[in-house]
């Protein structure tokens, strides 16, 4: 019984400390971002609990608007297990059995491989409202990977799809005082 209420306490503290979006002004650039949670892409027992921001394997959504022009961006963050060999071409996702080819905008080799790929607004929509299966595609100049998300996976993009879009579209324009 002790053991019970330990995990009920447990998993309540850390239900209490998990949230699903972050917001980050960024003055100096003159915008605001907004970052969803990651989705882990390979499910293992321990999956749930270390899931955490840039962990190989995940993928995370990000939103910006400028406080200038009020100009919103939207971007797939796909983070790779391991360095490739060969040189990173892009990644496309399947919607609905249409694929999109996400544009590239930024490359980050750090400790794990970061793919940052921008989507269209026709993308983040259909991301949004699809309830239908999503598969991943990675390429490299040798190689193409596919990734079929699971439905939980799936569920838990189009959730943060939501979540982002919906927080960037409420964010006020930020004061700069120079």
């Amino acid at each position: 019984m002790i053991y019970k209420n330990l995990l009920i306490s447990f998993v309540f503290l850390f239900a209490i400390g998990c949230s699903s979006t972050n917001t980050i002004p960024e003055p100096n650039f003159e915008q605001t971002t907004v970052q969803s949670e990651p989705t882990c892409l390979s499910w293992k027992w321990y999956s749930p609990f270390f899931c955490y921001s840039g962990k190989a394997n995940s993928v995370e959504l990000r939103g910006t608007v400028s406080n200038n022009t009020g100009d919103k961006q939207f971007f797939l963050d796909y983070f790779l297990d391991s360095f490739d060999t060969d040189f990173p071409v892009g990644v496309a996702i399947k919607i609905d059995s249409t694929y999109y080819l996400l544009r590239k905008s930024q490359t980050d080799f750090s400790n794990t491989l970061l793919i940052r790929s921008e989507m269209s607004d026709e993308v983040i929509s259909k991301l949004k409202g699809s309830s239908s299966s999503i598969l991943l595609s990675y390429s490299n100049r040798s190689h193409t990977y596919n990734y079929q998300l699971s439905s939980g996976e799936a569920e838990s993009l189009r959730k943060n799809a939501r979540e982002v879009f919906d927080k960037l579209n409420s964010a006020s324009k930020m004061k700069i005082v120079k």
